[in-house]
């Protein structure tokens, strides 16, 4: 298989073919197996690719489930969208870094796609090249491009470490509420937690309106900041629905796709704060009234289920190009 120094697994191959170093790695992760069959290297760096083999049961039980949310239509509610990326038996792994015989690597791309019942002719390519480590007939596939300048092009990777980010859970908890603009407000939302049982308090109040400009007009965006009490024994992060559509008007679109709690329009409005408030802040839905009272929709709670992990492979093995 031809392999060019790029995380695309869509485009045909560019450049010179990377040398592949065959090295048949393997680790587990949240329960799924992954194997890296090979290591191809080239002068800007490497590229390698991270199997995970699928179950066809598992994927024919999925789609049964999810599958009228399949297709074109409205947008999903953020909370279904967490949900199904959670069920999904596809697993990506969220690399925090990568770090080759002891140098760490931040700047790294990737890209995936996967084989599966009902989109066999993907990844057919793949499927032959590492038919050595492949028993099975559907699997993920997942390729990483990153820059490294090894001391020559022609020695092997003797070592290569993953730092996989933080695993969250997903708890829907469907609540919406107001915070009347300008005044000291409290909102106050019970929340049971998980593994103990302990009851939680979200406590709410209301921070400031920022004004923004968008397309020649006001747009207020209202901040309120949480906190949560008794301290959970875990990290947790509550989910906001923050879109917001306007008839005609595209760039409100994109604020609704990419707002929230800890998107662009967050780091907009929190940079323009004098002074950082004790807790969380999110944002509620933009509004084009000024002094409007803000609704904020919370959709559910992640909760940490364990935090990063680094799988070191290859630290005892001699790997061979073959």
């Amino acid at each position: 298989m031809n392999v060019s120094f790029d995380s695309s697994l869509w485009r045909e191959p560019k450049g010179k073919a990377g040398r592949p170093q065959w090295v048949y790695w393997a680790f587990r992760c949240d329960g799924c197996l992954y194997t890296i069959p090979a290591l191809y290297h080239f002068e800007q760096g490497l590229v390698f690719d991270v199997l995970q083999p699928l179950s066809e049961r598992e994927l024919n039980l999925f789609y049964q489930k999810y599958q009228r949310y399949d297709g074109e239509g409205d947008p999903l509610p953020s909370a279904l969208e967490h949900q199904i990326e959670q069920e999904s038996p596809v697993r990506r792994l969220s690399l925090q870094n990568i770090c080759v015989d002891g140098l760490v690597c931040t700047d790294f791309s990737s890209s995936a796609s996967a084989r599966t019942p009902w989109n066999q002719e993907a990844l057919v390519e793949w499927r032959e090249a590492y038919a050595d480590c492949l028993q099975q007939q559907f699997f993920a596939c997942q390729r990483f491009c990153l820059p490294y300048k090894h001391q020559g092009t022609q020695e092997n990777i003797g070592s290569l470490a993953l730092t996989v980010r933080e695993r969250e859970v997903f708890y829907p908890l469907s609540a919406s509420f107001s915070l009347e603009a300008g005044l000291r407000q409290k909102k106050l939302i019970k929340w049971q937690y998980p593994f103990t049982g302990e009851e939680l308090t979200f406590t709410f109040q209301h921070l400031v309106q920022e004004e923004a400009m968008l397309n020649h007009a006001p747009l207020y965006i209202v901040s309120a900041v949480y906190t949560c009490t008794p301290a959970p024994p875990q990290k947790i992060r509550l989910a906001f629905d923050s879109s917001f559509q306007e008839e005609g008007c595209m760039e409100a679109g994109s604020i609704g796709m990419i707002g929230g709690c800890n998107g662009p329009t967050a780091i907009f409005c929190a940079n323009s704060l004098s002074e950082k408030p004790d807790g969380q802040l999110v944002y509620a839905k933009p509004s084009r009234r000024r002094n409007e009272s803000p609704r904020f929709q919370l959709t559910g709670v992640f909760v940490q289920a364990r935090g990063n992990q680094t799988f070191r492979l290859g630290d005892h093995i001699s790997s061979s190009a073959r």
